[in-house]
């Protein structure tokens, strides 16, 4: 355990994956152990209805079943990212010691499935186990051609769903789908609105609230809604896939020879190098995005030891920024970037002429 970061230790034992546990690998000893509301996680994942109202000890035995019965159809939910940690886990007999290469986010998601059981066993430390009885039929699944095709959809698709993203902020789950169908990607339902409220989700690709998919980077999502429906007549930016694709890689997107001089500046006006201007830049484009106060983006740059000095300086800075934010691709216009808005809203519009009687 002295190998895990502070940081990551505290997630973890705040998402009870840290609990102490018997070397006993039956699935019904590590639902036994989990809490009603960690069981009630899996009862969800796994769309088990009309059994939330059981005492804890008789939906244990309710899941029991309900997780056997329902493996070949949460395999065909993961990504690639699930799929090659639980390989691995397969691979060494259901027991995989000091798994602190694995994301908590994905040792959660593992849990919710039914799959893989984090905790802390003693001489061992810190250990992920699948129960016994799902390790000679998972490992029977996983060597499927055709589950191996599906799981790389399912990458393509959530990455796709990142990208797309990371131009809107937030998107209803139907307009994503209809996207998605126009870009030749699957989205059969009910596979496609599972795969992205709890694999999409869990394993960080972004969030889910209500009916929208919001990117993660966006803080007032309610804020961005309200003017995405006011825009609705100009439709979102035109995304191909390809662009997608790229966007869902890369921490932000179209960079303009206005980010570039302002990239340039944070380097030659401030000494920063490339990785620092680099972070400095990617903050100032999501307090852009997110409407960050002037005072407080200035504020926080003099805490990062980006300074001001004088009245020049603050002008100077002030004019990059404001250019940068004419050429940024802004969740709030539905992609478009506010020069982009200008030249749409200044187009010539037809009138409907009323017949005078």
């Amino acid at each position: 355990m002295e190998l895990l970061d502070q940081e990551v230790r505290q997630e973890l034992a705040k998402s009870g994956l840290l609990r102490s546990m018997r070397a006993d690998a039956s699935l019904s000893y590590h639902l036994h152990r989990l809490t009603k509301a960690e069981l009630t996680e899996i009862r969800r994942q796994l769309a088990v209805k009309g059994v939330s109202s059981l005492p804890k000890q008789e939906l244990a035995e309710v899941l029991h079943g309900a997780i056997i019965d329902s493996l070949p159809s949460q395999l065909q939910l993961l990504d690639e990212i699930t799929f090659d940690d639980l390989r691995a886990l397969v691979k060494k007999k259901g027991l995989l010691k000091n798994p602190t290469d694995i994301p908590p986010e994905t040792l959660l998601m593992l849990r919710k499935m039914g799959l893989g059981f984090t905790g802390v066993l003693e001489n061992h430390g810190l250990i992920l186990i699948m129960p016994r009885e799902l390790v000679a039929p998972c490992q029977e699944l996983l060597k499927s051609e055709e589950l191996r095709q599906t799981i790389f959809t399912n990458q393509k698709v959530l990455l796709v769903c990142r990208g797309l993203l990371a131009y809107y902020g937030i998107m209803p789950l139907a307009d994503m789908r209809d996207r998605l169908q126009e870009m030749g990607l699957p989205t059969s339902e009910p596979h496609f609105s599972r795969l992205v409220t709890t694999i999409g989700v869990g394993n960080g690709y972004f969030d889910h609230v209500g009916d929208f998919l919001c990117d993660k980077r966006v803080v007032f999502y309610e804020e961005v809604l309200r003017h995405h429906i006011a825009k609705q007549e100009y439709g979102y930016l035109p995304v191909s896939l390809e662009e997608a694709l790229l966007a869902a890689q890369q921490m932000y997107i179209d960079w303009t020879d206005c980010h570039r001089e302002l990239f340039a500046y944070l380097q030659a006006v401030h000494g920063l190098d490339d990785e620092e201007a680099a972070e400095e830049l990617m903050f100032l484009i999501f307090a852009i995005n997110n409407h960050v106060p002037i005072p407080s983006l200035l504020q926080r740059l003099w805490e990062r030891g980006i300074k001001l000095p004088s009245f020049t300086n603050a002008i100077e800075f002030l004019t990059l920024l404001e250019k940068t934010h004419k050429h940024t691709r802004l969740w709030q216009n539905l992609g478009y970037t506010p020069a982009e808005m200008e030249e749409l809203q200044s187009r010539p519009r037809l009138r409907v002429i009323t017949r005078e009687n």
